[in-house]
């Protein structure tokens, strides 16, 4: 008898653990930034950076994707249809 009710208590208790954890998550994440950034990049070698994003091709194919508009692609590509 008394197996019984610690079998039936174990579902309440897993059920109960399980809808606390979405708000553990979010308090890790409110608790301030990932990564912050205290110094500015030097120079390197000398020559001091100058660029302040890049842009790589992306191609499908052997047609080379736009970087700054969206590109209308099939839902059926592949990921190695990509280079």
């Amino acid at each position: 008898m008394k197996s019984k009710k610690c079998v039936g208590f174990l579902p309440w208790l897993l059920l109960c653990a399980l809808s606390l954890t979405p708000f553990f998550a979010q308090a890790v994440r409110s608790s301030g930034a990932w990564q912050e950034l205290t110094e500015q990049t030097a120079a390197i070698n000398g020559t001091p950076p100058q660029a302040d994003s890049v842009t790589i091709p992306v191609y499908q194919g052997s047609v080379q994707l736009r970087s700054d508009a969206a590109n209308p692609v099939d839902y059926s590509a592949k990921p190695s249809q990509f280079s």
